[in-house]
């Protein structure tokens, strides 16, 4: 072997060991990013989950303390006498404007709303049946519900949560209070999530 072919050799071999020391270094820097990044996911995860955690738990602890006022139960078990339904209409009112939610309303057994907090609007909920949703359907059975859902009179979105209510000796559920709370707490989440990921946002129209 002669050493211009030596040389060549030794050469390549320089290049060669370059090339994979950068591409192991490389290597390294991509998976040390990647790590590092699945810890930011991570992190980032469980912070979304608490969030829509505490604001699905803070709903569900203030339609529970709604439930258990005796107007309703008054109402739900004569819904023709005026005065219960008036005093639980002022209590739908009272919690809607104190908390900011969009509507509260009392469904009977049968799915139909007896009182609401826009009782008194062209949209009001009255007299409309909600028999088919699943939070009614879920609260009549004694199950408390939460549904992402489009209104069915409002035609807008809203989280809906639902409590049964019963009398106090009584087993099985007179009606459902609900609220239906915005979905702009939900929805600075999610875009929370689309920011993290690096995707586009297109938002047309109203909801």
């Amino acid at each position: 072997m002669n050493v211009r072919t030596v040389v060549l050799l030794l050469g390549l071999f320089s290049v060669l060991s370059t090339a994979a020391g950068g591409y192991l270094y490389y290597r390294s820097v991509q998976e040390s990013a990647l790590r590092e990044t699945e810890k930011e996911f991570v992190a980032t995860n469980e912070g979304l989950r608490d969030d829509v955690v505490k604001l699905v738990s803070f709903n569900y602890d203030v339609v529970k303390a709604l439930a258990g006022f005796e107007q309703f139960q008054e109402a739900l078990v004569d819904n023709q006498n005026k005065e219960p339904l008036l005093q639980a209409n002022r209590i739908l009112d009272h919690f809607m404007e104190g908390l900011g939610y969009d509507y509260c309303f009392l469904i009977d057994s049968s799915g139909n709303c007896i009182g609401s907090s826009n009782r008194n609007q062209p949209d009001s909920f009255v007299d409309v049946n909600y028999l088919f949703r699943k939070y009614f359907q879920g609260a009549i059975q004694g199950r408390p519900s939460v549904e992402l859902a489009v209104g069915l009179v409002t035609g807008t979105r809203g989280i809906f949560v639902s409590y049964p209510v019963y009398l106090s000796d009584g087993a099985n559920p007179l009606g459902v209070v609900v609220i239906k709370v915005s979905t702009r707490e939900l929805d600075r989440v999610f875009f929370r999530v689309i920011n993290m990921m690096g995707l586009p946002v297109c938002v047309s129209g109203s909801y």
